[in-house]
């Protein structure tokens, strides 16, 4: 992983809905440990050490005609009706 500033760090948003890094660091950790771990942490971005991850994910879908109706009857020209 590249070196990173410590700030860009903790800024970081894994998705929209959810807090940066650092702001769910302050809500879950007391003040000291909140401090102690981003000084670690932020050493770590520093230095280029971990590891990045990302993932994407598609989905697609296809419609089938119900068998109740007929797909649209064509006309001589190849347009549908």
């Amino acid at each position: 992983m590249p070196p990173v500033p410590r700030e860009r760090f903790l800024s970081t948003l894994g998705d929209p809905l959810v807090p940066t890094f650092g702001e769910a660091l302050d809500r879950a950790l007391s003040q000291p440990e909140a401090a102690e771990l981003r000084g670690y942490l932020g050493l770590l971005a520093e230095s280029g050490a971990g590891l990045g991850r990302r993932a994407v994910g598609y989905l697609t879908a296809a419609r089938e005609w119900p068998e109740t109706l007929t797909a649209p009857k064509r006309c001589r020209a190849g347009r549908s009706r």
